[in-house]
């Protein structure tokens, strides 16, 4: 459960659990088609259009903006770093 100890008598760090925080999230279909996007392509940058021009393909279709802000939040709770430019990276 959320809280209680873990084996070895820690409790979770709440930071580690920010990592998750998508899957639950408002907009969630929206982020978690996005993390599939980085988890098919293991270790690869691309960039919002990138994402944008795949998501349009396999749905749900979202707008350059709309990628730029779900990436720059799935960044803030840890889960993609920014390169230079417009580019996500896991």
């Amino acid at each position: 459960m959320a809280g209680e100890a873990r084996e070895g008598g820690s409790a979770p760090e709440p930071e580690r659990l920010d990592l998750y925080r998508y899957a639950t999230a408002e907009n969630a279909v929206e982020y978690l088609a996005v993390m599939r996007l980085f988890a098919e392509t293991l270790l690869t940058d691309l960039s919002g259009a990138e994402i944008a021009e795949e998501l349009a393909r396999r749905g749900p279709a979202l707008e350059l903006d709309e990628v730029e802000n779900r990436c720059r939040q799935l960044e803030r709770w840890g889960n993609l770093v920014s390169r230079v430019g417009s580019d996500f990276t896991v």
